[in-house]
């Protein structure tokens, strides 16, 4: 889901924004450079999007 919340196998925290079916945008939120292609990561199932009015 977009807004999501994935951790990578390094422990490192991203929000997943665009979903495609081979491909995942992600904005990191560390420094991110032990994340190299073809790593794995995996949903936390938390959003991080707002759902006040």
């Amino acid at each position: 889901m977009a807004g999501e919340l994935v951790e990578f196998e390094e422990s490192i925290i991203g929000i997943a924004l665009n979903l495609e079916s081979n491909n995942v945008g992600v904005v990191l939120m560390d420094d991110g450079l032990m994340i190299l292609r073809g790593k794995f990561c995996k949903s936390n199932r938390k959003s991080c999007l707002d759902t006040s009015e």
